[in-house]
Protein backbone atom coordinates (compact mmCIF):
# COMPACT_ATOMS: atom_id res chain seq x y z
CA UNK A 1 0.00 0.00 0.00
CA UNK A 2 1.06 3.75 -0.57
CA UNK A 3 0.99 6.78 1.14
CA UNK A 4 -1.90 7.98 3.34
CA UNK A 5 -3.68 10.75 1.27
CA UNK A 6 -4.72 13.08 4.07
CA UNK A 7 -2.81 12.51 7.47
CA UNK A 8 -3.68 14.57 10.69
CA UNK A 9 -1.20 17.04 11.94
CA UNK A 10 -1.52 19.84 14.69
CA UNK A 11 -2.20 22.34 11.59
CA UNK A 12 -5.15 20.32 10.54
CA UNK A 13 -5.84 17.65 7.83
CA UNK A 14 -2.90 17.58 5.84
CA UNK A 15 -2.27 15.91 2.22
CA UNK A 16 1.33 15.28 1.62
CA UNK A 17 1.13 14.71 -2.05
CA UNK A 18 -0.37 18.23 -2.53
CA UNK A 19 1.45 19.31 0.14
CA UNK A 20 -1.76 21.25 1.33
CA UNK A 21 -4.27 20.90 4.27
CA UNK A 22 -7.95 20.57 3.97
CA UNK A 23 -10.00 23.31 6.10
CA UNK A 24 -6.87 23.69 8.81
CA UNK A 25 -7.04 25.35 12.16
CA UNK A 26 -3.79 26.62 12.30
CA UNK A 27 -1.76 28.81 9.94
CA UNK A 28 -0.42 27.19 6.73
CA UNK A 29 0.74 27.47 3.36
CA UNK A 30 -1.84 26.37 1.21
CA UNK A 31 -5.55 25.78 2.91
CA UNK A 32 -8.45 24.27 0.29
CA UNK A 33 -11.72 25.41 2.59
CA UNK A 34 -14.37 23.20 2.37
CA UNK A 35 -17.12 26.17 3.40
CA UNK A 36 -16.89 29.78 4.59
CA UNK A 37 -18.52 28.63 8.51
CA UNK A 38 -16.09 30.31 11.19
CA UNK A 39 -15.01 26.17 11.95
CA UNK A 40 -13.74 26.11 8.42
CA UNK A 41 -13.18 29.72 7.50
CA UNK A 42 -9.75 31.00 9.22
CA UNK A 43 -7.71 33.80 9.11
CA UNK A 44 -3.33 33.68 8.52
CA UNK A 45 -3.14 30.97 6.02
CA UNK A 46 -1.13 32.32 2.95
CA UNK A 47 -2.94 30.89 -0.22
CA UNK A 48 -6.99 29.76 0.12
CA UNK A 49 -8.64 27.74 -2.73
CA UNK A 50 -12.85 27.40 -2.17
CA UNK A 51 -15.47 26.80 -4.49
CA UNK A 52 -16.36 30.07 -6.86
CA UNK A 53 -19.77 30.67 -4.64
CA UNK A 54 -17.61 30.80 -2.05
CA UNK A 55 -14.64 33.67 -2.13
CA UNK A 56 -17.18 36.39 -1.33
CA UNK A 57 -18.21 34.80 2.01
CA UNK A 58 -14.61 34.18 2.75
CA UNK A 59 -13.73 37.32 1.64
CA UNK A 60 -16.16 39.09 4.24
CA UNK A 61 -15.49 36.91 6.61
CA UNK A 62 -11.51 37.23 6.74
CA UNK A 63 -11.18 40.38 4.50
CA UNK A 64 -7.86 40.41 1.74
CA UNK A 65 -7.04 36.96 1.55
CA UNK A 66 -5.22 35.59 -1.98
CA UNK A 67 -8.24 33.18 -3.07
CA UNK A 68 -9.03 31.31 -5.59
CA UNK A 69 -12.60 29.91 -6.78
CA UNK A 70 -13.30 26.69 -8.26
CA UNK A 71 -16.40 25.88 -10.35
CA UNK A 72 -18.38 22.45 -9.70
CA UNK A 73 -16.33 19.64 -11.06
CA UNK A 74 -13.84 22.13 -12.18
CA UNK A 75 -9.98 20.33 -11.90
CA UNK A 76 -7.12 22.31 -10.34
CA UNK A 77 -3.03 21.19 -10.25
CA UNK A 78 -1.84 21.58 -6.76
CA UNK A 79 2.00 20.28 -6.63
CA UNK A 80 1.92 16.66 -7.50
CA UNK A 81 -1.84 16.17 -7.05
CA UNK A 82 -5.11 17.25 -9.06
CA UNK A 83 -8.16 18.44 -7.18
CA UNK A 84 -11.66 18.66 -8.30
CA UNK A 85 -14.10 20.60 -6.60
CA UNK A 86 -16.93 18.55 -5.79
CA UNK A 87 -19.09 20.14 -3.35
CA UNK A 88 -22.12 21.54 -5.02
CA UNK A 89 -23.13 25.20 -3.47
CA UNK A 90 -26.69 25.53 -3.78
Amino acid sequence: MGADLVVRRAEGLYCPAGDFYVDPWRKVERAVIAHAHADHARTGHRYYLTARRGVGVLRARLGRIDVTGLEWGETVAISTTRARWAVRWW
